[in-house]
């Protein structure tokens, strides 16, 4: 290798789609690898995964044949710096994204390199060539002694060169933590992606030319302290989406906040709480904006600001509009909403509305004095409408007062005829639709509780599923999904099953609702075991005795499903049980053991699926032979992922593109390894109600496009002369995948299976529970709280606190909260919370648990906010004194530096002996220090 100084123009350094800034003035580099000399690929060592290795015509060329190829530096020594990057040379035959890894050891099980220290990239599939530039932010590593290229399976390459850079003089640091860019840029500048921005009357316009351009501030030197708040204004035109990032002194690489944008052409002020991300926290030393992941959109930024608190008058935003269940009928009451959220930080009061709904439909309002609109908190227009003959039309919805939008929301309604049916004491019987393939889908048993189905209403009310937010244990509502799941064409459901070390939970629908039902003969199911434990839970003695579960309590049910004759097991992580038992060898050993347990038990054995892994010939071959006769995933995305400028937005119709090139790539490893691939269909993804705005999405999921996804399938199974399909999750409404009938689709996505895979005509009558007097079964929703206090008074009504895991059905008895801890983990969760941190600084809990036995136990709250989850960071934890009596516990939230911003979810851990009963008498957050 060899060193030189490179000059680069400053337009010219640090561009691409990945993580990357400019930098200032001219670059030095610091070391790099030409690769001028044939057959010297100077000290670069290449994993099995790549094959065909060599130097040539100053290239390093080859093909990544596996899963998992990368190349790894030698040995070097560069002190690291915030303002180093990467620069690679290549060109590939097809697009994927790379990554570079860095370290500065090599005492790691993956010889020194480790997940989050990596930067990922784009690279473009037209074989020409293309300089990536990748800043690492690296400068908590002190030193960096090896990099780590990671290329992707299918592509060839060539590499001209890598090159470690930085800015070649002292660069100019700034101390500012606010940007008026009415009076100038400020020093912001464009990286690749990005026109350089000029002067508008409001502040910079950009030009978005890639989706993940990025503007950058000047290098920085800003203590965060307690600025908690980013408060960015600007105007955008098409994008939906943009993303804040920054870089600190205090962890490795540069940090991304994507949120939603208004299109709508005006400004307005986006409050992006980063206070509650770990790694805001320390010194900044970079901040920057992606301004639209929409190629061709117009942005102009009129200020950038750090704050300890929202900023901005009334702002309000369109949430959902439209009728709120899935089947309205002529002549019944139709309930719609009008939900809205106010982005800015003063509330918004009295605000009206003004609703136009089509001819022959009546409307009155419904609920009591118009809405408050406090900030992030949403509220609702409600309305009854009242139709007198079928409608499908529009309805329009127009804002007057403080923070209404500039426009009219238009929203369709469909009212309609209902069958002529009487009234039935129970769910009718199914009539199952007649059908040569064998279909089934995922289910996932989460919606236990009315706290679980809040954030559906909250953030994706459209989802609401036409049994309502029901009570998943009730056998009536299960009796309704195996009705509608067998007239159209699906035969199975795979029972997402959950059991760790000994501990069973999710189980209230298959045991209470399942097996309880009249209709459950019509529909088989299997077990999809969730296995995504903790480290070190799997072992013989355990698998021992969940294999003894399965044959005691599940295979030999006449609705148990059978492959090839055998009961079926889907095994969702088999990783974990190779990870746990020290190997393949030992996983095999399981699967073995599992074997002579079911033929000792007069079972001709089990037929075990490996779930979401064997996408290379290597780990097909050793899935193989740890005992899995097939192979199938929880999702399918082929590499659609890899085909757009946004991994983290794409669309559903790029999903059906490449599904079958997926499929019959993936069959060929598979059954070249001898097991059986099984394809599946996939549901979409959407979990913003559960991960917020920096969820993953899918957009674009239609009727008519899952049908020409079941249509590929349907092609495919053909041709090979098989008949089994996996749909994706049937009923993953906080991920986005879902497919049972809903308000959304209405029966549209089961309509499709059953023309797809059914020969039944297409004319037929789906009933809903409204259509014979039955119903509802919906769980009442709590009331999003912002006081912070839950008295727990009224018998039956836990104020949106349930059971998470590890306790027994939770009460309100006595005036107080009761459960019995069933595991060594157990936990209360509250319902959507809205607690500004600021104004509250403790948490009184009175509570008794016990008797224990003796040992020391611990109370623990954790709490979530829009961008971080519950972690150990973000909780407090005081010492529980289980002898069961009464006391108050004071935790000092307030002391956490994680307690900012808005504290979206809780969560308590009443100690960790199983056994226990546990009485909460109040829960009480409060700004002064209360009395223990």
């Amino acid at each position: 290798m060899r060193h030189t100084i490179l000059l680069v123009a400053l337009a010219a350094v640090l561009g691409s789609a990945s993580h990357a800034v400019a930098a200032e003035g001219a670059a030095r580099t610091v070391i790099e690898w030409t690769f001028d000399q044939p057959g010297d690929l100077q000290g670069w060592v290449p994993n099995s995964h790549l094959q065909d290795i060599r130097v040539e015509e100053g290239e390093l060329r080859g093909e990544a044949v596996d899963w998992d190829p990368f190349l790894t530096s030698p040995l070097f020594d560069v002190p690291a710096t915030p303002w180093q990057w990467v620069e690679i040379r290549l060109k590939c035959s097809r697009a994927g994204r790379g990554e570079v890894f860095w370290s500065n050891t090599l005492e790691t099980p993956h010889g020194g390199f480790s997940p989050g220290k990596e930067t990922g990239f784009e690279v473009p599939g037209d074989g020409a060539w293309h300089t990536i530039r990748v800043t690492p932010f690296w400068h908590t590593e002190k030193k960096i002694i090896h990099l780590r290229l990671d290329l992707f399976q299918g592509a060839r390459f060539a590499i001209d060169w890598i090159r470690i850079c930085e800015p070649a003089g002292a660069a100019d640091v700034s101390r500012a933590d606010a940007w008026d860019f009415r009076q100038g840029a400020h020093g912001w500048m464009p990286v690749e992606g990005v026109s350089a921005p000029t002067a508008s009357p409001r502040g910079i316009a950009v030009q978005v030319t890639a989706a993940a351009g990025l503007l950058r501030s000047p290098l920085l030197n800003v203590p965060i302290g307690n600025r908690a708040w980013v408060a960015v204004r600007l105007r955008a035109r098409k994008g939906s989406r943009a993303s804040l990032v920054w870089a600190t002194d205090t962890s490795p690489g540069l940090h991304d906040l994507p949120f939603p944008l208004r299109d709508d052409g005006h400004f307005h002020t986006y409050n992006l709480e980063t206070g509650g991300a770990s790694a805001w926290t320390g010194t900044l030393v970079a901040l920057g904006i992606r301004p639209s992941h929409t190629v061709g959109d117009q942005v102009e930024i009129e200020s950038i600001r750090l704050v300890e608190e929202p900023v901005g008058g009334p702002d309000l935003a369109l949430v959902s509009l439209g009728l709120e269940d899935a089947i309205n009928r002529v002549g019944k009451p139709c309930r719609l909403v009008a939900k809205f959220v106010n982005h800015g930080a003063k509330p918004a009061v009295g605000v009206t509305a003004k609703l136009t709904v089509p001819k022959g439909v009546t409307v009155r309002p419904a609920g009591g004095k118009a809405p408050v609109f406090e900030f992030q908190l949403p509220e609702a227009f409600r309305y009854v409408l009242t139709a007198n003959r079928p409608v499908q039309g529009n309805v329009t919805i127009r804002l007057s007062g403080p923070g209404a939008p500039a426009r009219t929301f238009t929203a369709p309604i469909r009212i309609t005829q209902g069958p002529k049916l009487p009234k039935a004491s129970y769910v009718p019987p199914p009539k199952p639709a007649r059908t040569d393939y064998l279909i089934g889908t995922y289910y996932f048993p989460g919606w236990d509780t009315a706290g679980k189905w809040e954030c559906i209403e909250r953030v994706a009310p459209i989802r609401k599923p036409i049994l309502g937010y029901y009570d998943e244990a009730n056998p009536e509502c299960a009796d309704w999904q195996i009705k509608w799941a067998v007239e159209h064409g699906i035969n199975f459901f795979l029972v997402d099953w959950y059991w760790q070390a000994g501990e069973r939970s999710l189980e209230h629908w298959l045991h209470n609702a399942y097996m309880k039902s009249r209709y459950r003969k019509h529909l088989k199911w299997a077990v999809m075991w969730a296995n995504h434990n903790a480290p070190n839970t799997h072992s013989e003695e355990d698998w021992r005795n969940v294999t003894r579960y399965w044959i005691d309590h599940y295979f030999k049910m006449e609705e148990y499903l059978r492959i090839d004759g055998k009961p079926a097991v889907f095994i969702w992580a088999p990783g974990n049980i190779r990870h746990d038992l020290g190997g393949s060898e030992g996983a095999a050993r399981l699967l073995a053991l599992s074997q002579e347990m079911a033929r000792d038990a007069g079972l001709p054995g089990i037929t075990f699926a490996a779930m979401n892994a064997g996408g290379s010939p290597e780990e097909a071959r050793t899935l193989a032979r740890e005992g899995y006769v097939a192979n199938a995933t929880y999702h399918w995305w082929a590499d659609a992922q890899q085909r757009t400028d946004d991994w983290r937005n794409f669309p559903f119709s790029l999903v059906v593109d490449r599904s079958r090139p997926g499929w019959e790539e993936r069959e060929k490893i598979v059954e070249g390894a001898g097991m059986t691939f099984i394809p599946t269909a996939d549901t979409g993804w959407d979990s913003r109600p559960w991960h917020g705005d920096t969820a993953m999405t899918i957009p674009g999921r239609t009727v008519p496009q899952w049908e020409r996804l079941l249509r590929e399938a349907k092609a495919y199974l053909d041709a090979r002369g098989e008949k089994m399909l996996i749909l994706g999750p049937c009923n993953e409404w906080g991920e986005g995948s879902y497919i049972e009938p809903c308000a959304e689709f209405g029966f549209g996505m089961y309509d499709a299976i059953r023309r797809v895979f059914c020969d039944e005509p297409e004319a037929h009558t789906d009933v809903a529970p409204v259509d014979v007097g039955l119903g509802p079964y919906d769980f009442p929703l709590a009331r999003t709280s912002t006081r912070g206090v839950w008295e727990f008074n009224t018998p039956g009504d836990a104020e949106g606190w349930g059971a998470l895991m590890g306790l027994s059905t939770v009460t309100v008895r006595d005036g107080a909260l009761h459960a019995e801890t069933r595991s060594a983990d157990p936990a209360f969760s509250s319902s959507t919370v809205h607690l500004q941190a600021s104004q509250f600084a403790y948490a009184a809990i009175r509570l008794k648990a016990g008797p224990a036995s003796g040992r020391e136990e611990t109370l623990q709250l954790f709490w979530s906010t829009a961008s971080q989850g519950a972690s150990e960071a973000a909780s407090v934890k005081v010492p529980l004194v289980a002898d069961g009596r009464w006391r108050t516990y004071v935790l000092p939230v307030g002391e956490n530096p994680r307690w900012r911003g808005i504290i979206r979810g809780l969560r308590l851990d009443p100690g960790g002996t199983p056994g226990i009963p546990v009485w909460i008498d109040f829960i009480r957050f409060s700004k002064e220090k209360p009395a223990e």
